[in-house]
Parts: C-alpha cells; sequence; structure tokens
C-alpha cells in the first residue's frame, strides 16, 4: 500500500515538473491531507505513514529536478509552509517560529519537517511556480501570479483528489497587443531581492490583513499617481490555534 501511494505521488511530481518546466530553485508547493487519501474527510484521521510515503515519493523527485519542495500546513496553523533554510533565505521570506505535529500542522507537513535537512516554518508567500492539492487542502494562496489548472494523467492519489496548478505571465494590452508566445509556458524568474515599489506594500495589505484604520494613501516613488486603499475591517494573524 505504502509503496504504491509513494509512486503515485511520485508520478504526479513527475508530471507537474515537467508541466510547468520548472528549473533549478523553483519551488513546488504541496498541500496533502492524509485523510482523504486514505479515505476519510480531510482533519479526520491523519495517517503519518501514508503521509510519509507521499512525501518521500514527491521528495525524491523534486530532489531529483533540483526543485525546491514547500510543504503547507492545515488549517490549524493558518496553512504556514513548512520548506528548507536555504529556500527561504533565496527567497527572502521571514521565518516563523512552529513545529508541525499531527493533530496541528498535519502529518504531510510533519513528514517534511522530520526529513528536511534543515527546515523552517513561513507564515505565508507567494512565490510557487507549481503546485499539487492532494485532497482538496486549497494551495493557490502560495502560489505566484498567473495561476492556473495542469490536467494531470491521474485524478487520484489513494482515494484523494488530486488537482494541479502552474503559473504564467499576465497578458496585457488588449486585442492589439503581440504576444510572446513562448513565456505562456516559462515566465522569467524574478529576482526576490530586488525592490519592487509601492505595488508591493498596496499588494502587501491586501493579502495580509495590514490594520488600515479607513482609507491610506501612498504615494509611490516610483509612480507618479496615489494609490488608495480602503479597508472594510481586519483581524490580527493567529500563530497556530487552539492545538499549536
Amino acid at each position: 500500500m505504502y509503496e504504491e501511494l509513494k509512486l503515485q505521488a511520485a508520478k504526479a511530481a513527475e508530471e507537474i515538473i515537467a508541466a510547468a518546466k520548472l528549473e533549478e530553485g523553483d519551488v513546488l508547493v504541496v498541500g496533502c491531507s492524509s485523510s482523504e487519501v486514505c479515505g476519510q474527510k480531510i482533519g479526520s484521521d491523519s495517517n503519518e505513514d501514508v503521509a510519509r510515503a507521499v512525501f518521500a515519493g514527491i521528495w525524491e523527485t523534486a530532489k531529483a529536478h533540483q526543485v525546491w519542495l514547500a510543504a503547507q500546513c492545515c488549517e490549524h496553523l493558518n496553512r504556514a509552509i513548512i520548506m528548507e533554510a536555504a529556500c527561504a533565505k533565496q527567497y527572502g521570506l521571514p521565518r516563523v517560529n512552529v513545529v508541525p505535529q499531527k493533530k496541528a500542522g498535519g502529518s504531510f507537513a510533519t513528514a517534511a519537517y522530520a526529513n528536511f535537512e534543515k527546515p523552517v516554518a513561513v507564515e505565508e508567500m507567494h512565490i510557487a511556480r507549481a503546485g499539487l492539492d492532494i485532497g482538496d487542502t486549497f494551495i493557490g494562496m502560495h502560489m505566484d501570479k498567473v495561476c492556473v489548472p495542469v490536467r494531470l494523467s491521474m485524478k487520484q492519489i489513494g482515494e484523494a483528489h488530486l488537482t494541479a496548478c502552474r503559473v504564467r505571465p499576465k497578458f496585457i494590452g488588449g486585442n492589439r497587443a503581440v504576444y510572446d508566445e513562448s513565456l505562456k509556458e516559462r515566465q522569467k524568474k524574478r529576482d526576490p531581492h530586488e525592490p519592487c515599489g509601492s505595488f508591493c506594500i498596496y499588494r502587501s495589505m491586501i493579502f495580509t490583513g495590514f490594520p488600515c484604520a479607513s482609507i491610506i494613501r501612498i504615494r509611490s516613488s516610483v509612480l507618479s499617481h496615489t494609490v488608495a486603499v480602503l479597508s472594510l475591517g481586519w483581524a490580527p494573524t493567529r500563530a497556530g490555534g487552539c492545538r499549536k
């Protein structure tokens, strides 16, 4: 059983790495519900042996392609990410202090933490270039733009529903624009340390729940206009939860 799950996971990883044309240093994010792999409701019957088998298949494939693997934790840790410290450093992601467990983080993230050379947890990221979702765990919050679905040859791992995605550049300019067809399949990698102006500030406010009182105006040092952000309410991010 476990060997079959490992083979299925390895095949899925191989297919998405090829479809997304991942290169050395790219990030593959994976969310996996071991409960769903076993045919149970997500979060109801976490199985560490199953998670280890699935993780091993994906991790070995990712390493063979020199691709970083990022493991998504469950909702009790707000879907934080477990990754290698070198990956977090490469992309400038700040570390947070939490160690995933079977009932608070999930068995897949726990397997990642136990097997990575130097594991760290990061609260969020938006840099993954491909993803595997095993058991409808929802990984879109960690993807770079623009995220598009990929149809793999397989629809399940064990009993869990399997979906996959990759990213492509945005198309801009309207119906008279001319596009570079090669970029439909592969987006130029972004330097994580390159300054990106006030749009990054704007995006950060939206996705992290920046505590805007009502309207915040940001004068861009790069552009000639003012960005206005209206906040209708926010809640602070909690580190963990009742089971951390």
